[in-house]
């Protein structure tokens, strides 16, 4: 169960991560918006559901 929780932390850390750099890819102009937010659903979905759902809404 513990590494279950830590794969669980992992990811949500690398979808704020990556929410964190599309949003930045929105004010610059070299940095892409799309990949960042994709992996952060991606991770989300892996990790949580309620984050998944504010993501997508």
């Amino acid at each position: 169960m513990p590494k279950r929780k830590a794969s669980q932390v992992f990811y949500i850390i690398i979808g704020v991560i990556s929410i964190g750099l599309g949003t930045l890819g929105v004010l610059l102009p070299l940095l892409p918006t799309m990949p960042f937010l994709l992996l952060a659903a991606a991770c989300f979905i892996r990790s949580s559901d309620r984050l998944y759902q504010w993501l997508i809404h």
